[in-house]
């Protein structure tokens, strides 16, 4: 089975992380950010009211065995009839959340369905909103301007804070870390992929007293 790694963060950096573990352990958690905030929603969220799942669906694609199929299927979107403009993850998801009664439970089935060496947590079952303070005062909410702001070095960034912030981890999540033999934080964006995870109540603390193995 191999030793107990958690990795958190989100995007692709995780996931190449991800694709890299999977060949040396098959006990893998991955805990992962979820928010879209500032980023257009698709028409597929819209009609199936879902949560923003990219970046768990990405992971759950590096986790799978196989990976060129499992990113085809979790991409496919319908151009016609009724379910025109809906991706099947959207759908897929939505299903096993009513079948399974509870979202984290749903993505944790994922892992026998699509044959996943490992499994993906949601960081919390809140949609998360990402901001950044700037020195000035100013208040950046859009996630995807964040990275603008630190590409134009007009003004630094004071602090990053989520709303809600007292948002809970979702099930599993500080039981994986307390349990793990490591954890690998990112690689990523710092800002949006990162620091977020840490901000989620309780996650931090329990990385501050696990025992494991940590690496940034």
């Amino acid at each position: 089975q191999g030793p107990k790694v958690v990795a958190i963060g989100g995007g692709s950096g995780l996931n190449s992380v991800l694709r890299g573990l999977k060949n040396y352990t098959d006990n893998i958690t991955a805990i992962v950010t979820v928010s879209d905030y500032g980023e257009q929603i698709t028409e597929s969220r819209k009609e199936l009211e879902i949560l923003p799942l990219d970046d768990i669906k990405e992971s759950i694609v590096a986790l799978s065995s196989n990976e060129k199929e499992m990113e085809s299927l979790m991409n496919f979107k319908y151009k016609t009839g009724k379910l025109k403009n809906l991706s099947f993850s959207d759908m897929y998801f939505l299903a096993m959340e009513d079948i399974n009664r509870d979202f984290t439970e749903a993505v944790k089935q994922s892992e026998k369905i699509f044959n996943m060496t490992g499994k993906v947590l949601p960081v919390t079952m809140d949609e998360i909103k990402i901001c950044a303070e700037l020195e000035d005062g100013t208040v950046i909410e859009s996630k995807n301007k964040i990275p603008e702001v630190i590409n134009d070095k007009t003004c630094k960034i004071s602090r990053i804070f989520i709303t809600p912030s007292n948002c809970k981890p979702a099930p599993g999540v500080i039981e994986a870390i307390m349990e793990a033999d490591a954890i690998v934080i990112g690689p990523g964006s710092l800002y949006t992929n990162v620091i977020p995870n840490l901000l989620v109540k309780g996650v931090a603390k329990a990385i501050k007293e696990s025992k494991a193995f940590k690496v940034y």
